[in-house]
């Protein structure tokens, strides 16, 4: 990528020479454009948010510190002082503004050049790790979704390490494979200066976490303006949007809550006979798994309902019923909840109550899948945190056990080990994450926990039979 640098100084000499001396395409660098005072430079940075700032200090209207900490985000750009005089008079405004490099007149181009060289070393770097900590939150946010784990906005967002006010979620339905055009696109809508937002790409959807900075206005306004381009882009068929909420507000909850809004938007209109409820109803209780389920059975109950709560009520007392037919050792357990059935009158109690009824389900399963609770315990919590550096002696310390306890009976009942464990869920992540093309495969094995590319790639094509590059293809072709 090219660095966008501006170049100020009262001498029209001396901006000439340089601009055309200068080899800035090789140096990386696009030179968006000069000034000659101050008060001009100051409406340039503004205008083109550059990278790199190149400025004389005495100038017409506004010295060039003044003129630099006005123009804003001065701690994000890399600032070059060019001057006849000696530094040391400016000493203490330059530490303020952490100038990157002090280069006096008349100017070595050797020196220039070399200075800039160093200033796109640091840029690279810089963007890498921010890169970094942006795929960081990309894969928290695949780990939540994935495992229904109830991590907070601001928790989700931590390696930012940037405070968060509050959140919400869109989720955009795609009418087809997402086309490199559209994403990028997607990036360049989200690029917000009252907030950040984080995408990712699952299934046939794009789902959006957007964050509001604690210290910034104008956010709401942004939004507005947001969800109204993303609305109109012809490759979304339909936009779910969550309310909005505080940063200690449960992510994966804001998720539910604009898929909810999302089906409502895209639900087809269908004649309904009750032959036809007890037939779906029938159909999914029979495959029924788990919380796994939520996305695939709300949809088709609202499909199938058109959103009716009398028709949701009937199909529900359906669904309970075959599921308890099928598995009568659940029934003692689900009964209160297939009673409920009768009270729900709207589709947000009916999300509520499914969510309820599924988290218990799953919970019946686990009991008797023939774990001990503490196998079932140490399992959960690698899965919520297999994107962590996590030990086994981390996981025995926060389950009170000793670490060769806990090791040899996670082996003696899964038939794996904790290290085992450990890699099968990150690469369970890295197959979701796969999914979206913009992120290189170098990117996931980081966000995912590997140290390099190297590792990754042996554990992805040791496990999954295949190399990540062919993984991504398949799926691509597939769909």
């Amino acid at each position: 990528m090219a660095y966008k640098a501006v170049l100020i100084d009262d001498n029209k000499n001396t901006v000439l020479s340089l601009e055309y001396s200068l080899e800035w395409e090789n140096l990386g660098i696009e030179l968006a454009g000069t000034a000659y005072d101050g008060r001009s430079g100051k409406e340039l940075i503004e205008k083109t948010d550059p990278d790199i700032i190149i400025s004389d200090i005495n100038m017409p209207y506004l010295d060039g510190f003044t003129m630099v900490e006005e123009s804003g985000k001065a701690e994000d750009r890399i600032i070059i002082v060019i001057t006849g005089y000696d530094k040391f008079q400016y000493a203490s405004r330059a530490i303020k503004l952490a100038v990157f490099d002090y280069i006096l007149k008349p100017i070595d181009d050797e020196e220039l050049n070399d200075s800039l060289k160093r200033a796109v070393r640091k840029l690279d770097k810089k963007h890498s790790l921010e890169n970094q900590k942006i795929n960081t939150v990309k894969a928290m946010m695949t780990v939540a979704i994935t495992n229904h784990r109830d991590d907070t906005v601001g928790n989700i967002t931590e390696s930012e390490k940037e405070p968060v006010k509050r959140g919400l979620v869109m989720i955009g339905a795609l009418k087809g494979e997402p086309s490199k055009a559209l994403l990028e696109r997607v990036e360049t809508l989200t690029l917000l200066s009252s907030g950040n937002a984080y995408s990712i790409v699952t299934e046939e959807r794009i789902i959006l976490l957007v964050t509001e900075k604690r210290e910034n206005s104008g956010w709401q306004a942004e939004i507005e303006k947001l969800k109204e381009k993303l609305t109109t882009l012809e490759e979304l068929s339909a936009l779910g949007i969550s309310s909005e909420k505080e940063e200690t507000a449960s992510f994966y909850s804001l998720y539910l809550e604009a898929y909810e809004d999302l089906l409502k938007k895209s639900k087809k209109e269908n004649h309904m006979q009750v032959s036809d409820l007890q037939e779906n109803a029938l159909r999914l209780a029979d495959s029924i798994k788990g919380m796994e389920d939520y996305e695939r059975i709300i949809e088709e109950f609202l499909m199938c309902t058109s959103g009716s709560y009398v028709a949701i009520q009937i199909m529900a007392l359906f669904f309970c019923g075959r599921i308890m037919e099928e598995h009568k050792t659940w029934r003692g357990e689900l009964d209160h909840l297939s009673f409920e059935v009768a009270g729900i009158t709207s589709q947000k109690m009916f999300a509520s109550w499914l969510k309820t009824f599924l988290a218990k389900i799953d919970e019946i399963r686990e009991k008797s899948s023939g774990k001990s609770e503490l196998v079932l315990l140490a399992v959960r919590y690698i899965k919520n945190h297999c994107l962590e550096s996590l030990r086994l002696e981390t996981v025995a310390e926060e389950l009170a056990v000793s670490p060769n306890y806990l090791s040899t009976i996670i082996k003696k009942e899964t038939g794996i080990t904790f290290q085992q464990h450990m890699i099968q869920e990150k690469l369970n992540i890295a197959r979701k994450l796969l999914d979206d093309t913009r992120m290189t495969i170098d990117e996931i094995s980081i966000a995912v926990g590997y140290e390099n590319y190297i590792s990754f790639y042996n554990a992805f094509r040791k496990n999954v039979h295949m190399t990540p590059s062919e993984y991504r293809m398949k799926k691509g072709n597939c769909q």
